[in-house]
């Protein structure tokens, strides 16, 4: 009775079908009967389905058609547009198509420069998301799960309805539709920091070929790296994604300067090229170029814009323009502060517009044209002076009155990102900035030869310089530069590697899985690595270093607590620390605890100082208090070696002044801000006897390692972390008889500090090897005691670990008291 009802309510649907379609009557009849059979509930679906003499039908197609190309009278029409509003509607259509041989093209916001979304040459359906764009926001999770019908003003509106200082990786047109955007890679005003929207998704609800409904887990890996910048419409239909929200300061900075060919726009451009893309991840520069008519003489001429939005204040923006681009003559009255979301509206068109108007989903922007055509192209090398003027002559041309070419700079975080990574290869030109280095050198000799060749290129590895390189990746490698460009092992592009049977293995035959086991997963578990090939990253020729230090009596404490609120916070190219040990204080010899702050920072004095101002003026940082020095000087002056000549660190005995030489050390990651409660008992343990030699740093994270994903290698201590914890006892050959009592602190310390950090797991760092945290019996190795401590080391990736020794090394040859076991 129910289906006799609904063919009822079908037939008017039915018979226009059969009077419009050119397919043939019985194959459209069919197809539209399959619709009815195959919905859960019949009635819904008929209205979500619009066929060529529907009155709506041709508003349905046309409200989203942005490129009036394809929008004339010989351009072919979907046979039926199908606008689902729940999922047993897509399955429906993916059958019925399927059985019936009709093509979908999925539409969902229709910014498809050609057309391909909405448009075919062969019998075809289209099914637009339109009803399918809800967006809901997770501030306190930092995520959101957007349905991919949504427009990107949908997204940027909601998160901005909930959180001014949290913004999504997006593009900067809000019409566009966050299905499309998403799959074919994404870009947009914050990509130099954050990368692509395909680069910040975390889980997608995807429907395939056979109406199954599919997560990132039950996708499989490489159907979800697939979809994630690999274009739409290839692989089935992504309904939703789960994406990473991103930080934004509450202040943010638009600038934009505009320049004729005679008033040196050339040489601009030729200067821009050579140092756009190693500009702050906090810009994206850009140039826009396109015909003038003088309004001096009337004659035509090029106008080139050079614009940037930055993620900070003007205060901030301009001493790094006037030291890294003087030539622009950039200065405040260029500028205009915002917040991000107006930013939106800004590069929109829209300033002071409500916000509401990003939910207007058939907007168009007042200067674009409704015909256009676009093409693209990636320059690895600067453009010539006769290049350029090619360019500007066929923007003079009679065609080009309404052309527009603009150089968007790279670098940045996507310099970073593996080319790999996800279908989107368009990174860095790594094979021109890598280093081929066998596991048993030792840092210094890495940065030594790096040094010889470039004094503005780096490692991302760690401080002191004769940690061995082989180690120091495989339990993941961080140090100085973690925060802009992640951990050693994040850095790793290829590996030479033998395994248990003998066999030498590089990256490919070795496969997926133990590449990434070997990259941060801890060293003799696998077999071993024989060397790595590593990217450099590029460092700006002058860094600066700063310490203040203050007592107790100095107010310090205050200070920690303050640090704890914004360190993680801070720009990537710094790397705060706070370092705190035992001071007989000389005004009065008695004991108390010194705390020194410090960073390294990739920039001037200049630079640094209004950040340092704007974010911890708490701290009074002035120019007397940093040093400027390159970066391989930097190597140098945090092994307490300025001065000394650069071969230092090609010695592989050398032992810092200060350490000891008897050492334990451990290691804990906090997610929230220690109370001045927590705080002052660590300082009164500080004062014990035993801790005369004892020091604890906090190191800050944020930067790029909230923005790597925990499973992107072994190493899975990523967002959420405010800092890491270093606790170091250490005393000399005079006292080893005495170990026992500094091992006995060291335990007490990190009883005490238990309320305070990480919990289920209480996480580790594994090149801060603890066997207080428990280890294999000699000869035997369990699953079930390994994962009290290897879930401190790698959390829900310890789990993986053990499924690739499984299968490499399934007779546990490669053993030690804290490898990994196989599964017997």
């Amino acid at each position: 009775m129910k289906f006799l009802q609904f063919s009822m309510l079908l037939l008017p649907i039915l018979l226009d079908a059969l009077l419009s379609f050119s397919m043939g009557a019985s194959t459209h009849q069919d197809f539209l009967q399959c619709l009815s059979l195959r919905s859960n509930d019949s009635t819904s679906i008929s209205n979500v389905i619009y066929t060529r003499n529907n009155s709506s039908y041709s508003f349905v197609l046309e409200s989203t058609i942005r490129n009036l190309r394809f929008n004339s009278t010989d351009t072919p029409k979907p046979l039926v547009i199908i606008t689902p509003s729940r999922t047993s509607h897509f399955q429906a259509t993916i059958y019925c198509a399927r059985k019936h041989g009709l093509q979908i093209r999925t539409r969902s916001g229709g910014h498809d420069y050609e057309g391909l979304s909405y448009v075919a040459r062969v019998p075809f359906v289209v099914v637009d998301l339109v009803n399918f764009r809800s967006v809901d926001v997770d501030v306190e999770n930092r995520v959101a799960w957007v349905q991919a019908g949504a427009i990107l003003g949908e997204v940027y509106y909601r998160i901005a309805e909930k959180s001014r200082t949290l913004g999504f990786a997006g593009g900067i047109y809000f019409t566009v539709g966050v299905g499309g955007h998403i799959s074919g890679g994404g870009f947009g005003l914050l990509f130099r920091k954050y990368g692509l929207a395909c680069d910040n998704v975390i889980d997608a609800q995807f429907i395939d070929v056979n109406g199954r409904i599919l997560d990132r887990k039950s996708m499989g890996k490489d159907l979800f790296w697939a979809i994630r910048g690999g274009g739409g419409g290839s692989f089935g239909i992504v309904l939703a994604w789960k994406v990473a929200l991103v930080p934004v300061p509450p202040t943010v900075t638009a600038f934009s300067i505009s320049r004729t060919l005679e008033q040196n726009a050339t040489q601009l451009i030729l200067r821009w090229q050579d140092i756009a893309h190693q500009l702050p991840d906090e810009m994206n520069p850009d140039v826009t170029m396109f015909s003038f008519n003088s309004t001096q003489d009337g004659r035509k001429t090029i106008l080139v814009s050079f614009s940037s939005l930055f993620l900070g204040t003007i205060d901030e923006l301009l001493p790094i323009m006037q030291q890294r681009f003087p030539e622009l003559g950039l200065s405040g009255q260029d500028c205009i502060e915002m917040s991000w979301i107006e930013a939106v509206l800004y590069y929109n068109q829209l300033q002071n517009q409500p916000l509401e108007t990003l939910l207007n989903r058939t907007f168009r922007t007042p200067s674009g044209g409704q015909y256009y055509k676009i093409k693209s192209d990636y320059v690895k090398e600067p453009i010539s002076e006769t290049g350029l003027n090619g360019l500007f002559s066929r923007l003079s041309d009679e065609e080009a009155s309404s052309a527009v070419i603009i150089f968007m700079a790279y670098g940045g975080i996507m310099g970073r990102i593996p080319e790999d990574a996800t279908p989107y290869a368009h990174r860095a030109d790594v094979e021109n900035r890598v280093a081929w280095v066998q596991a048993g050198a030792i840092l210094g000799e890495v940065y030594y030869r790096i040094a010889e060749k470039s004094r503005t290129l780096g490692f991302a590895g760690g401080i002191y310089f004769t940690v061995g390189v082989g180690g120091h990746i495989s339990g993941g490698g961080f140090g100085l530069l973690f925060r802009k460009y992640g951990l050693a092992c994040d850095n790793v592009i290829d590996a030479q590697f033998i395994d248990v049977n003998g066999r030498i293995l590089d990256r490919k035959s070795m496969g997926k899985d133990l590449f990434w086991a070997i990259r941060g997963g801890g060293g003799g578990s696998f077999g071993i690595v024989l060397a790595w090939k590593v990217a450099l990253v590029p460092v700006p020729p002058t860094v600066t270093a700063f310490s203040i230090s203050r007592t107790l009596e100095q107010n310090a404490t205050q200070l920690i607590l303050r640090w704890q609120d914004i360190a993680h916070q801070l720009p990537d190219e710094m790397n705060p620390d706070v370092t705190m040990f035992s001071f007989n204080s000389t005004q009065d010899g008695r004991k108390t605890i010194l705390v020194s702050f410090s960073s390294l920072f990739l920039g001037t004095i200049d630079e640094l100082l209004p950040i340092m101002q704007q974010r911890f003026p708490e701290l009074g940082l002035s120019g007397q208090d940093c040093i400027e020095m390159s970066w391989i000087e930097a190597v140098l002056y945090y092994n307490q070696l300025q001065n000394q000549p650069l071969e230092t660190l090609l010695n592989r005995t050398f032992r810092t002044p200060s350490g000891g030489q008897y050492y334990k050390i451990k290691s804990d990651y906090v997610k929230e801000p220690i109370s001045e409660t927590g705080l002052n008992g660590l300082f009164s343990r500080l004062s014990d006897e035993e801790a005369s030699s004892a020091v604890i740093i906090f190191m800050a994270y944020g930067g790029i390692m909230g923005r790597i994903p925990e499973d992107a290698t072994p190493y899975a201590h990523r967002a959420g972390n405010l800092f890491k914890i270093y606790y170091n006892v250490n005393w000399q050959e005079q006292d080893n008889v005495n170990s026992q009592k500094y091992i006995d602190w060291s335990r007490r310390v990190y009883k005490d500090m238990t309320p305070f950090v990480s919990k289920s797991p209480r996480e580790a760092y594994a090149n801060y090897r603890d066997l207080d945290l428990g280890s294999n019996n000699v000869g035997i190795t369990s699953y079930t005691q390994a994962s009290i401590w290897g879930r401190k080391y790698f959390k829900n990736n310890f789990d993986r670990l053990v499924q690739v020794k499984t299968k490499i090394d399934p007779e546990n040859f490669f053993k030690h008291e804290q490898s990994i076991p196989p599964l017997f």
